[in-house]
């Protein structure tokens, strides 16, 4: 064991570790890193002294995350010796928070002393908010609020009391009751006061008088506050509620004056002694005079009609037993002259025993009479209305587009198939609109609210009752407010379903006819494609043979001419020619069956170079002949190419075979307009024909001029099908031995 005496750092450390341990506040003593806390800062933290025994395991329990920042404020005021208090949150072990002020002190050793002031700013958060009501309630109230001490004088005012009395804050607080007050004398009013004090509180009503001299109604409560020695007090004009009693009163001397001269009869019934009041017109409306029955019960049961007499009484004693509080009813009675009057009774209790039973029953009777009259008569043309609506399948409907609300017929509610009270807008009606026709309705509807005022359109519905669809015929017409808005919409919505299915059973036979045409038009179509499939298969296979029979008569004629007598040569020599037209025919068969089978390639030809060219090849095969050739310019036409050149080829040729026997021949393309129409030409002034056999010209083999002209009478057939193909015609005029000129039109299109 040392003997040796502990250090002077020691011992003041021991005596400032005590010192600390001793303080009844949160306190530490803090060396280096090291960091001693007393048992009050272990109450305020929650902590185990050991657990906060450095300054890093202080600031990162007590900090959480912003221990960091904590540390550097620390670090700062530290190095400064702390010249200030400062306000910091910490977080106990339990997760709770405290609002502290920490302050320092460095005496050789760092002490700080933690003071908890979460309860204190609790506490004066709360006294700010008291303050805060208090002052709310003051400016916010709507009655006048004032302070007055026990002299009468206005210490304190709010602006609702400056509103009500006319006066300025600064000018009330200069002034008393007394020069409020306008019915209390100085000596009434500090008498008032002192009974005030006594019993702590009154309220009351008294007479103010304004700044601009005006006498105001107020209702006064006041309390007296023994701590402050002054009155609190809110005041209420109450001006307008006197005005008002005062009002009724005078509204209920009107209503005596006036239930002596209305229409309608009132009565009052004293329930027990069956004893009240008739007024003048309850017996004019009747006929009667006063004298003629005394005002009782049993006088109105027996006036009562006897279809309407239990239902009216029953009516009446619900009122007296307490089951209804009022009535009303519609019943007949007797007048005078022994017509029956058909009133509408109306009444309600207006004293009651402990029991609930009525005591006395006040009411009126409305002579309706006419009212009733027009009902019978309205409701005998409505029957009218709703029976033409049901022969004819018609609802109507009224729409009022502001409120969305739509209501309908009851033979609309019946083509719908929903229930009459089924609430009913504008949602609702497209929903009933079939899926199909919902979007575009949707879309004609908002069309309609901004461009038309007249709507009408067929659609399909689905029936909510039963699934049906139906078909439905509806129009309308818009009713617009002074800025154009649509506010209304009334129109009539017809089941047509019976018209669309009679339509539909048309629709299905005339479709099954369009069928059964089609049908035959593709058996047609097929009968003349195999025909044109057969005369290509016919007059291919016969070109063969006929090449071999020509060959061959042409190879007997030349290899034995001196041995053949001259009677059979004459029959080679016509086997070689009736075989060359022979090859020539099938060689046109297989043009008019291409004709029917090429793709059309339409596009901008220009046919007066195509003419030209036309024109210098036929030309060159009979240059021996003079020709004037007329191939008007610029003549264009949407057409396939190569088939509008054998249009050409074909009648550009027939216009030079039937001018050989002319002297001069003329040929001329060109163009013309017929009925607005653009039409092509191709005219010569050759043999013509006859027009009597006009419609034979463009039937293949047939041949107006017999053997006169070579030819197998199928190139006009062939101008024909390539002219219709491209969706024009073709025709011709002529005379004979004046020419002729054919025509053929190619649509734009």
């Amino acid at each position: 064991m040392s003997t040796e005496a502990p250090s002077r750092d020691i011992a003041d450390l021991s005596t400032l570790t005590a010192v600390v341990d001793c303080m009844p506040a949160p306190a530490l003593l803090i060396e280096d890193e090291r960091v001693f806390c007393n048992r009050a800062t272990e109450a305020l933290t929650g902590y185990r002294r050991d657990e906060l025994s450095s300054l890093d395991a202080w600031f990162r329990s007590l900090f959480g995350s912003e221990h960091e920042r904590a540390r550097s404020r620390f670090d700062a005021d530290r190095a400064t010796g702390f010249p200030v208090v400062r306000r910091e949150i910490i977080t106990r072990k339990d997760g709770s928070r405290r609002l502290v002020e920490v302050a320092g002190s460095i005496c050789g050793k760092l002490m700080c002393i933690l003071h908890d002031i979460t309860d204190l700013m609790d506490v004066r958060l709360q006294l700010q908010e008291h303050a805060e009501r208090y002052r709310i309630i003051k400016s916010t109230s709507m009655d006048g609020f004032w302070v007055v001490d026990l002299h009468g004088n206005v210490v304190e005012v709010n602006d609702a009391c400056c509103h009500i009395l006319g006066y300025s804050r600064e000018e009330l607080l200069t002034m008393s009751l007394h020069d409020i007050d306008a019915t209390e004398s100085v000596e009434e009013t500090q008498k008032h006061i002192r009974d005030i004090v006594e019993q702590g509180s009154e309220r009351f009503e008294v007479r103010h008088r304004r700044k601009d001299g005006t006498v105001i109604d107020v209702e006064v409560s006041t309390t007296f506050q023994p701590a402050s020695r002054c009155f609190h007090t809110f005041i209420r004009d109450i001006s307008e509620r006197k005005q008002t009693e005062e009002a009724l009163r005078k509204s209920e001397e009107r209503f005596r004056l006036a239930m002596e001269a209305t229409t309608d009869g009132i009565w009052d019934w004293n329930i027990a002694a069956d004893s009240g009041y008739f007024s003048p017109a309850y017996y004019r409306i009747l006929g009667y005079e006063p004298e003629d029955f005394s005002p009782s019960f049993q006088v109105w049961m027996e006036l009562l009609h006897p279809e309407d007499r239990e239902r009216a009484i029953s009516t009446n004693i619900d009122c007296v037993e307490g089951r209804t509080q009022g009535f009303q009813a519609e019943f007949r009675m007797k007048a005078k002259d022994g017509s029956w009057r058909w009133i509408l009774g109306r009444g309600s209790a207006v004293n009651r025993d402990r029991r609930g039973k009525a005591l006395r029953l006040i009411g009126t009777h409305q002579d309706i009479t006419e009212r009733k009259t027009a009902e019978e008569a309205l409701r005998n043309r409505e029957w009218l209305l709703r029976e033409a609506q049901r022969i004819g399948c018609l609802g109507t409907y009224d729409y009022d587009i502001v409120h969305d609300n739509w209501e309908c017929s009851a033979e609309l509610d019946r083509i719908f198939g929903i229930h009459t009270a089924t609430p009913k807008n504008l949602e609702f009606w497209l929903d009933l609109i079939h899926p199909e026709f919902r979007e575009k309705m949707k879309d004609y509807f908002a069309s309609l609210l901004t461009e038309r005022t007249w709507f009408n359109m067929e659609y399909k519905i689905i029936r909510p009752s039963d699934g049906q669809e139906r078909w439905v015929y509806g129009t309308g017409e818009f009713t617009r407010d002074n800025e154009g808005r649509p506010v209304r919409m009334i129109g009539t919505i017809q089941d047509i379903t019976e018209r669309k299915q009679t339509e539909e059973t048309i629709g299905k036979l005339n479709r099954e006819l369009d069928r059964r045409v089609m049908e035959r038009t593709g058996q047609l179509e097929e009968a003349i494609r195999e025909q044109e499939s057969f005369s290509y298969s016919v007059s291919h296979d016969l070109r063969a043979p006929l090449r071999h029979i020509n060959s061959y008569s042409n190879l007997v004629i030349e290899d034995y001419s001196d041995q053949i007598p001259v009677e059979a040569r004459y029959y080679l020599e016509r086997i070689c020619t009736a075989s060359g037209k022979m090859g020539q025919l099938i060689d046109d068969l297989l043009e008019l069956s291409r004709v029917g089978r090429v793709e059309l390639r339409k596009g901008t030809v220009n046919l007066s170079k195509n003419a030209a060219s036309v024109a210098s090849m036929l030309q060159e095969t009979e240059p021996y002949r003079a020709v004037d050739w007329v191939i008007a310019g610029d003549l264009t036409a949407q057409a396939d190419r190569t088939l509008i050149r054998q249009v050409l080829l074909n009648l550009m040729g027939n216009a030079l075979k039937y001018t050989a026997k002319t002297s001069r021949a003329r040929i001329e393309i060109g163009s013309a307009v017929i009925d607005g129409e653009t039409v092509f030409f191709v005219r010569d002034n050759g043999a013509g024909f006859d027009m009597a056999y006009v419609n034979k010209l463009f039937r293949p083999f047939q041949r107006l001029h017999g053997g006169e002209f070579p030819g197998t009478g199928i190139g006009l057939a062939t101008v024909q099908r390539i002219i219709q193909r491209h969706g024009g015609r073709v025709w011709a005029e002529g005379k004979v031995n004046g020419g002729a000129t054919f025509y053929f039109s190619l649509p734009e299109i």
